[in-house]
């Protein structure tokens, strides 16, 4: 994480998004009301872990069970203006609809003071939301946000994108914030850098035709292969994090081979390898994931 502050904190939920300024000018609401966050806490701090401990039998210490992070509470606090007391009340109702309305999950994405780059996290309403008139067009308010997962992802996602070997032709496009390209030949290697400080869990998704899609992580000899085949136009679709394994749509988590482990990203490079039987000339492997901190 950035040592500034942020610039700004942006909470979209549907078609709501609301912005509230903390290091320079926010953008006006609907009603032309500015939004203004001078103090957050919660969301750079850590969470207190859920440890599952059992006491040994006539002996000193315990047994060391599974430890786990909860979610996060975060709270804004600040003041808002409008330019009329009409627009003040507009805006006060426009913004008790925001995770009030469907849908109840939003993101909040966090600009911070060097701009390199912009930081998101899951969230819902997590309190009430406290809005105090101090004048005609003033005021202060509180909101409170949790976050179920804690943790906290880079606003834009990664990509790169991988041929199976003895392949000619194509390209390898890591996409990172600030965008930036990056063209090579062909390769069955793809690296993948997670800018976080904790691992990161990835989406793959293999194109066809190819048969017994396998993704492999280099560095940890793990690998995920699937038997099936894919004919042009088709894909696959591995999801790290549920985990699950996706057809066109349907479940194939079955055609897992029993050999098969998933892996994280780690901070820093990760360098994937694709391999399949009879890969076509359009057969890809695409990567997707998201730089992720505490």
């Amino acid at each position: 994480m950035s040592s500034g502050q942020p610039t700004y904190w942006r909470l979209t939920a549907g078609s709501r998004s609301w912005v509230g300024g903390a290091g320079g000018e926010p953008t006006a609401d609907p009603y032309g009301t500015k939004w203004y966050v001078e103090t957050e806490e919660g969301f750079r701090d850590g969470e207190e872990p859920d440890v599952e401990v059992e006491r040994k039998p006539n002996s000193d210490g315990v047994w060391e069970g599974p430890v786990t992070f909860p979610g996060k509470l975060i709270n804004l606090t600040g003041f808002f203006q409008s330019p009329s007391q009409s627009a003040m009340y507009a805006s006060m109702e426009w913004m008790r609809a925001i995770l009030a309305a469907e849908p109840r999950y939003g993101t909040l994405v966090v600009g911070d003071l060097d701009e390199t780059r912009s930081k998101l996290i899951k969230v819902r309403r997590g309190g009430p939301l406290l809005l105090r008139p101090f004048d005609a067009r003033q005021g202060n308010f509180s909101l409170s946000l949790m976050a179920p997962d804690p943790r906290i992802r880079s606003a834009s996602a990664n990509v790169a994108w991988a041929d199976p070997p003895n392949q000619s032709g194509g390209a390898y496009f890591p996409i990172v914030f600030p965008w930036s390209f990056t063209t090579t030949g062909a390769s069955d290697l793809v690296d993948c850098y997670n800018d976080g400080s904790i691992t990161t869990k990835p989406d793959i998704t293999f194109y066809g035709p190819c048969i017994n899609p396998r993704v492999t992580h280099t560095g940890t000899g793990k690998f995920v292969q699937v038997n099936v085949q894919l004919f042009d136009g088709e894909t696959l679709t591995l999801d790290f994090d549920t985990p699950s394994v996706s057809y066109m749509g349907a479940n194939r988590y079955s055609a897992l081979t029993r050999d098969s482990r998933w892996f994280t990203l780690a901070p820093g490079n990760n360098r994937l390898r694709f391999s399949a039987t009879a890969p076509g000339a359009n057969a890809k492997m695409k990567v997707t994931w998201y730089d992720t901190w505490r």
